[in-house]
């Protein structure tokens, strides 16, 4: 079973103070609302952890735990804990007490009172008690757990991470206390305990009923499992979605596994052939191209109709072309090593939209302009001019979408196949460090 989460914090301002709504980790704060950490002359240490886990006939299992905590400095004045809901049905019934004081359930946050809330994730009770500073205070909590025992046919299972690895101090001891729902033979309870995981020993069994679990120290980072089975058919209960699920994990984890190929070589396929059949060019022979054989074609937009790429050399045939036609002269400067462009005639009837943009891009309303004046200037219109031409190509019918559009789709959709795949890779892959 998941572990339960705690987290004794320092709080340094109003007892009322409200308490910051976070799912943070387990740990030390100050402030009236917030979980920083503590300084190095505050420290709580939880001398022991004492548990009693009552299994009742309806499945459900009663806790009373005591904790035995040491506040080293302070003032001390709420501790909260979390229980993942995981694998559970509910959590109900629940009470807190101290120094023989009953905790009262109120959103108050004045001392002696208690607040449960939750986040869909797991479910936090937050209680507040008077300031503790040097001092060792003893706290009881009681709830009862919804759905959470395992039931199969070779025997029902009580599984509970009682220590939890995620938390920034020390428990000293431990002692777990599990009375089974009914007497039985000694060789028809089983018992086992893990630590981090791994198997760390055996229960003991008190008697028919009872079974006894003892450990410690458990430093941060340490976790602590304890397991009992008894015969099936005692409780009057049914195996939860969430252990069916956590049942079927190796089976769940070959279909993601499976599944995640599939996606990952389907995506490379699928890719391959929509090439093949709608995006590739066809094989055509070798022909000799002239301006004389199509005339009506400019050549900066053949360069895009032979490549489906307007790039810098189609740009710079178009503005050749426009020279050629005689809407600018070119005049090589041997003394500066340069080239001046000289516009002929403003008016630009007649022009592509493309061809008309480029002459305003390098002339920008005057009659000439020095190549040289160019530099550092003219690249940013060269987004604005493919784009042009692109469209142009596809109003004149040569193609029936913007190609350059056409490959950002299609590459968008393999990159996207090829992320999917991996986050299932991803996923199983975790899903099978989980279960």
């Amino acid at each position: 079973m998941w572990g339960v989460l705690l987290a004794l914090v320092l709080l340094a301002g109003s007892p009322t103070a409200p308490v910051a709504a976070t799912n943070a980790v387990p740990g030390f704060g100050a402030g009236p609302t917030t979980h920083a950490p503590l300084h190095q002359d505050r420290s709580v240490v939880v001398e022991r952890r004492d548990g009693n886990v009552t299994i009742e006939q309806d499945g459900d299992l009663r806790f009373v735990e005591t904790w035995e905590v040491r506040f080293d400095g302070g003032p001390f004045r709420f501790a909260f804990r979390d229980i993942p809901l995981d694998r559970l049905t509910g959590i109900s019934d629940w009470s807190v007490r101290a120094n023989g004081q009953q905790y009262q359930n109120s959103d108050s946050t004045m001392q002696g009172t208690f607040l449960v809330a939750g986040d869909g994730g797991s479910e936090r009770i937050t209680w507040y008690f008077p300031p503790a500073t040097n001092e060792t205070r003893v706290f009881e909590l009681s709830y009862t757990v919804e759905g959470a025992l395992r039931i199969y046919e070779d025997g029902d299972q009580f599984f509970w991470k009682y220590i939890e690895a995620d938390r920034e101090y020390t428990i000293n001891n431990a002692r777990v206390v599990v009375n089974l729902p009914g007497s039985f033979a000694a060789d028809e309870i089983l018992t086992r305990t893990y630590i981090n995981v791994e198997d760390a020993g055996f229960g003991e069994e008190v008697d028919s009923s009872t079974v006894l679990f003892t450990g410690g120290p458990f430093p941060p980072g340490t976790e602590w499992e304890v397991r009992v089975q008894f015969p099936h058919g005692v409780v009057d209960a049914e195996p939860q979605f969430w252990q069916r699920l956590a049942d079927s994990g190796p089976l769940l984890d070959l279909v993601a596994l499976g599944g995640s190929v599939l996606l990952f070589l389907g995506s490379i396929v699928g890719l391959y052939f929509t090439w093949y059949s709608v995006g590739r060019d066809p094989t055509v022979s070798k022909v000799a191209v002239s301006a004389e054989a199509r005339p009506n074609v400019a050549p900066g937009l053949t360069g895009v109709i032979l490549d489906e790429r307007a790039d810098l050399k189609d740009i710079l045939a178009t503005l050749i072309d426009l020279a050629r036609r005689g809407y600018l002269r070119i005049q090589e400067r041997d003394r500066r090593e340069d080239f001046l462009y000289i516009r002929e005639h403003e008016d630009t009837t007649g022009l592509m939209h493309y061809e008309a943009l480029l002459l305003n891009r390098v002339f920008g309303g005057r009659d000439s302009r020095y190549l040289s004046n160019l530099k550092e200037k003219f690249y940013n219109s060269i987004p604005d001019l493919q784009s042009a031409m692109y469209r142009e190509a596809v109003e004149q019918g040569y193609f029936p979408r913007n190609p350059q559009s056409v490959r950002y789709q299609y590459g968008g959709c393999g990159f996207a196949l090829l992320v999917a795949a991996g986050a299932s890779l991803f996923l199983w892959c975790r899903s099978s460090l989980v279960l």
